[in-house]
């Protein structure tokens, strides 16, 4: 009895409650001992870290226990894509993190990531729901791309990002200068998060004119940030990040405040009322409470991206 509780109790500190794959804990130890033995038999191992595409819409839009299905939809179909020695373990959300042991060659690897790429876009029947999600993927692989099961990870971490920024739904293999770009997002992502507080953002308006007339007949508000230290940064590079951080939703909400109180203001002033365009994320226009969130009078609001 003591025994079967001792093994219950290791079990699940090594595994994934969710989906019952192996955690971060025991993919590390398990890394480990694949660099370990790779080294007598100079072969090859490939780390991929796969981070789904469109989960956090359906997450947030469906509801958890949704998303939690959808999980484990996803970590069985992929654990169908290796072999037995390998390992497909879950780091938490919806990031997956696979150990493919003695890879003969750089291919084999990507090989692997094509067939992952394949079986997570299908269809996803949960409940009464058809989900379709994609994913991207990061490939390191050992000896090249880390000596260890720490920078072998952060490396596949880096080369997923960087399948991201290229558009999704693809795979990309390690290079050392990505561990640069990684930095740099993770400072943008950080100074992101603070812009609001120090008053960072600023709306300009462009005006719509009416070509026959000559009158102004509405403006769009442009999002735009100034930094202290990078000084005006274009919406083409934190855009992307706000979105993939989540950072986009209050950023969003500030923006409509701001062109509800300048619409106001100019009216107050004496000026004739005009509509006010404000383009509002995909992410932003499908959370809960956006319309009860929404009190801007005469206010158009176009769906798209931040310009």
């Amino acid at each position: 009895m003591a025994r079967r509780l001792a093994v219950e109790i290791t079990h699940l500190a090594e595994h994934d409650p969710l989906t019952g794959l192996p955690n971060r804990l025991l993919l590390n130890d398990r890394l480990n001992q694949a660099i370990a033995r790779a080294g007598r038999k100079t072969s090859l191992i490939a780390v991929l870290f796969l981070d789904l595409d469109g989960f956090k819409h359906i997450n947030d839009s469906l509801g958890h226990p949704t998303g939690d299905k959808l999980i484990q939809s996803v970590a069985k179909w992929l654990h169908g894509c290796v072999r037995t020695p390998d390992t497909v373990s879950r780091q938490g959300g919806d990031e997956f993190v696979v150990l493919l042991h003695d890879v003969q060659n750089a291919e084999s690897a990507a090989i692997t990531a094509r067939r992952m790429l394949k079986v997570v876009e299908e269809i996803h029947s949960i409940d009464s729901h058809e989900l379709r999600v994609t994913a991207s993927i990061g490939i390191s692989v050992y000896p090249e791309d880390g000596q260890d099961a720490e920078t072998l990870i952060k490396n596949a971490d880096a080369a997923m990002h960087r399948a991201k920024q290229c558009g999704r739904q693809g795979f990309r293999f390690f290079k050392p200068e990505m561990n640069v770009k990684a930095v740099e997002r993770q400072s943008m992502e950080e100074d992101l998060r603070r812009a609001l507080e120090r008053n960072e953002f600023m709306l300009h308006y462009q005006p719509i004119v009416n070509l026959k007339s000559g009158a102004i007949t509405g403006a769009e508000a442009l999002l735009r940030w100034t930094h202290p230290t990078r000084g005006s940064v274009a919406p083409a590079q934190f855009i992307p990040i706000a979105e993939d951080s989540g950072l986009i939703l209050a950023i969003g909400a500030w923006v409509l405040r701001e062109a509800c109180m300048q619409a106001k203001a100019w009216a107050d002033g004496g000026l004739r009322p005009i509509k006010i365009s404000v383009n509002v994320p995909a992410l932003q226009l499908q959370s809960e409470g956006f319309l009860d969130g929404l009190g801007c009078g005469n206010d158009s609001i176009q769906n798209g991206p931040f310009r």
